[in-house]
């Protein structure tokens, strides 16, 4: 759906954060990046002003426009905007910014901050602001910007190996050799094994800070305290029978080194059996029971997209 708004503009976007300049300032005053919303200022001509266009939005930030001019500059302009949109949020902003406008009073001579209004948030990958003079039921493109939005992400999905001290048994009955009857050996590595995990990178858990569910713009440095993230693992050889949780660290963009603790289900002998017994039952497997063990686990993952995108550009 590609919706169509005049005068404003507000999209949810990143996740940088700067401070006011003054105490309780009026919006027209504020120019630029203030937290999560990114005040742009033009001329009548539609040109911008101060820092000029934004150029790192996401779906988590807010656009709101403002033309300074005289009265009788601004009363037949209008901004149109185009693009997709995320969530319910859009028709609520849109409908009070119309009445923000209407509101609007500039005395006849003096250069005054006009807002525009604000709408949003818009989805990735861009949006269109185009900034009509409309007269006589006539409009006349002054200048149009494509913006891009970035998309961010509550967490991450990827592919891990990771190895612990978990002993996967694998039970078997063989001749040794040299010998006349099958013993009960243990066909596993007794070093433990590199295990394939589906793991997930949760990014929107801080709940004690107001920008939570903001969620992490993959394309930007997160910081060295953004880079510590949780992380829940899931075995690939065992679905439903292993698992892992902890905390990842980020070494590199997309790659992630986790460290935690490793669950998975392993068999054990029964039937009063050891390894080593004779098993001399021809036909019959030897009998094992599951149990849960638990251990420390460190492994290497790369997300999904990061991986796609490496290897769409080799392609190339």
């Amino acid at each position: 759906m590609w919706p169509r708004t005049t005068i404003a503009i507000l999209f949810c976007l990143s996740t940088s954060t700067i401070g006011l300049a003054a105490p309780n300032p009026k919006p027209g005053d504020l120019h630029g990046r203030f937290g999560h919303i990114y005040y742009l200022h033009m001329d009548p001509s539609g040109l911008p002003l101060g820092p000029g266009l934004p150029v790192d939005l996401t779906n988590n930030d807010v656009i709101r426009i403002f033309i300074d001019g005289r009265a009788d500059e601004i009363k037949s302009l209008k901004v149109q905007v185009t693009g997709t949109f995320e969530g319910d949020n859009f028709a609520v902003q849109g409908a009070s910014a119309l009445d923000a406008v209407k509101l609007q009073d500039v005395s006849g001579t003096t250069v005054e901050p006009v807002d525009m209004g604000s709408y949003g948030p818009f989805a990735a990958p861009s949006v269109t602001i185009e900034v009509f003079n409309v007269k006589d039921d006539k409009a006349t493109l002054l200048r149009s910007y494509k913006l891009k939005i970035t998309q961010t992400y509550l967490a991450s999905f990827g592919i891990g190996f990771a190895k612990s001290s978990i002993r996967f048994h694998d039970f078997e009955a063989r001749v040794p050799s040299g010998g006349t009857q099958p013993v009960i050996v243990d066909a596993s590595d007794d070093g433990g094994e590199i295990r394939p995990f589906v793991m997930v990178t949760f990014y929107s858990w801080r709940f004690w800070r107001k920008d939570a569910w903001l969620g992490r713009d993959p394309s930007k440095d997160p910081g060295f305290g953004g880079r510590i993230n949780p992380f829940a693992g899931f075995g690939i050889k065992k679905p439903g029978e292993e698992y892992a949780a902890g905390a990842s660290f980020t070494l590199a963009r997309g790659l992630e080194l986790s460290l935690g603790w490793h669950f998975a289900r392993v068999d054990e002998l029964t039937s009063g059996y050891g390894e080593g017994d004779v098993f001399d039952r021809p036909g019959e497997d030897v009998p094992t029971r599951a149990r849960w063990e638990d251990a420390f686990l460190v492994g290497l993952s790369m997300d999904i997209r990061v991986a796609t995108q490496v290897l769409t550009s080799l392609g190339k």
